[in-house]
């Protein structure tokens, strides 16, 4: 469905695909617009803005004012949906404060957890040990908790701290859950699906 942020794409002999309005740079949003509105906003209103935006084309000093506005004023959604289009950032100590302070906080984490790998800030360091110790406590352990577990050890290992396990044993784990992210971070690829789905 067609909306404010998205734009249906048809491709020929395959099913349409909902692509976000921001990879055009025609397209355009204010800070002011997005202070207005996000109060707002509903949850999934939110999520919907978050999605299509952290694909934009280029920074422009307005969305450098956006994005300081969306860390000031961040839900349990915004660290992860943005993790990847912060790292763009220029003020690289506040998104790395930002993304790791997310990490104490409830749901998912992977996304923060590459981009302060990629981003290589030993600072992080402390705060996604802390994670995995949680982590390897925790039980049960579901899919997500496994997931986050996997690019815990993946960012340690990037920040020279010694993961409870390396990429490389998780790869060859029994369990789907933790085998098949680490797969995807053993290929090298620089974004995994769960950072390209913003056209989903």
């Amino acid at each position: 469905m067609e909306n404010k942020w998205f734009e249906i794409k048809e491709m020929a002999g395959k099913s349409s695909f909902r692509q976000s309005k921001f990879r055009s740079s025609d397209f355009s949003v204010t800070c002011e617009e997005i202070k207005t509105q996000w109060p707002k906003w509903t949850l999934q209103e939110r999520v919907e803005f978050l999605t299509a935006y952290s694909v934009k084309k280029g920074l422009s000093n307005e969305d450098l004012r956006i994005m300081d506005f969306l860390m000031e004023e961040s839900d349990e959604y915004t660290p992860s949906v943005m993790a990847g289009s912060l790292t763009r950032h220029p003020n690289r100590t506040k998104v790395i404060q930002f993304l790791s302070d997310s990490l104490k906080l409830s749901g998912k984490k992977a996304n923060q957890l590459f981009a302060l790998g990629t981003m290589g800030s030993a600072t992080a360091a402390d705060e996604i040990q802390s994670l995995v110790q949680r982590l390897v406590i925790k039980v049960p352990r579901d899919a997500w908790d496994n997931l986050d577990y996997v690019y815990a050890c993946w960012a340690l290992s990037k920040l020279d701290r010694k993961p409870p396990q390396s990429v490389e044993e998780l790869a060859s784990s029994p369990d789907e859950t933790l085998a098949e992210p680490a797969k995807v971070l053993l290929t090298g690829n620089t974004l995994p699906w769960w950072l390209r789905c913003a056209d989903c």
